[in-house]
């Protein structure tokens, strides 16, 4: 069995992509990157008052939990006006989901 090479092809024609095609001499810039935005730092932490766990995003707590062997107790603090029928929950054997409905 007698096997070839593919013919190689010449690239060499992309060897000049930034520079200014015009006779103008002066070279082109490239633009300025986006700016950086900071995101808020997310937390974990043990309240040594209550035993819970509490994960924070920014300043705000999202929710609380404590856990045993057995069991997993959540705390979420609702935002104000909201009722346990305006969630969604979501409970599998890999993952837990909590969120509004709308």
């Amino acid at each position: 069995l007698s096997r070839t090479m593919s013919k190689l092809s010449d690239y060499s024609k992309f060897d000049h992509l930034d520079e200014d095609s015009s006779d103008s001499g002066s070279e082109s810039n490239p633009p300025p990157p986006p700016p950086q935005t900071s995101l808020p730092k997310s937390e974990q932490t043990k309240n040594s008052a209550t035993g819970r766990y509490t994960f924070t995003y920014g300043n705000h707590k999202i929710y609380e939990w404590e856990q045993t062997l057995e069991t997993i107790t959540m705390h979420i603090e609702p935002p104000p006006n909201k009722t346990a029928k305006d969630f969604v929950i979501t409970i599998s054997s890999k993952k837990l989901q909590v969120g509004l409905k709308g």
